[in-house]
């Protein structure tokens, strides 16, 4: 008895299906808002061929925490924190929410928007984080104050931190050394100039009233906004100047 044996040869054909990710290639956004219920973060992610790169940081640290980053989908991205020994310490589960209370809009929300959870590298612990968008920045390796003609970012944050700490700890002489002169100020709803750091504690009371104060200590001394103007604080309450000495001072809220 013969026995036929056929052999079939098979090709497999593995398919890679890419994400169109909500963020599209080149784009570089910073995102700012909470870790649980009062850890305050800002994060940044940045697209080059659906290839997402990334870090965010604690308020209270400014030290950046680099993510390794992909999409699970269109909407939801999964972001890995790695420690200095590369071991995962937590992991990142967001989405781009499709709408939010803070949005009125007929139409779903595109990039505006980040919700999800972060988990220990464990799984004991798990916060919720909410996170909405602030501003383009530039890709990672490039610089973010360029713009206003800073030459060195790290100086420029350490000046802004200078002047941070100064103004909270209440010491005037230190912080009039961190402003740009001439500086502006507002009084009574006017424009008046400040010629030295004299004259600026002269009127220090009348520009930093602890209302001031306060607006300003909402600020973050990282990744801060920047334009042709000069870099900004606070919504805009603090100007600096591309040393990163303050230069402006939007004291009043009429002046706004």
């Amino acid at each position: 008895m013969k026995v036929w044996v056929v052999v079939f040869s098979l090709s497999l054909f593995v398919q890679v299906t890419v994400v169109q990710g909500q963020l599209k290639s080149g784009w570089c956004l910073d995102y700012g808002g909470t870790l649980g219920k009062s850890a305050r973060i800002g994060m940044s992610l940045f697209v080059q061929d659906q290839r997402l790169k990334g870090s965010y940081f604690y308020n209270a640290h400014l030290t950046d925490i680099p993510l390794r980053e992909r999409y699970t989908a269109s909407r939801d991205i999964l972001l890995t924190e790695n420690g200095p020994r590369g071991e995962t310490r937590g992991t990142f589960q967001l989405h781009f929410a499709e709408s939010d209370s803070h949005f009125k809009s007929s139409e779903p929300l595109q990039t505006e928007v980040l919700n999800g959870t972060w988990t220990s590298a464990d799984g004991k612990r798990t916060y919720p984080v909410h996170l909405q968008m602030e501003q383009n920045c530039p890709a990672p390796g490039k610089s973010r104050y360029a713009v206003a003609g800073a030459s060195n970012d790290e100086i420029v944050e350490k000046n802004a931190q200078a002047f941070y700490s100064a103004l909270l700890a209440g010491d005037r002489e230190k912080a009039a050394r961190f402003v740009s002169y001439p500086s502006t100020i507002f009084s009574n709803g006017n424009q008046k100039v400040i010629k030295n750091a004299s004259d600026c504690l002269k009127v220090y009371s009348q520009i930093f009233s602890p209302t001031f104060a306060m607006e300003i200590a909402a600020g973050v001394l990282h990744h801060m906004f920047a334009n042709a103007q000069g870099i900004m604080i606070a919504d805009g309450k603090v100007w600096f100047d591309e040393t990163c000495k303050a230069k402006h001072f939007n004291n009043e809220t009429r002046a706004q």
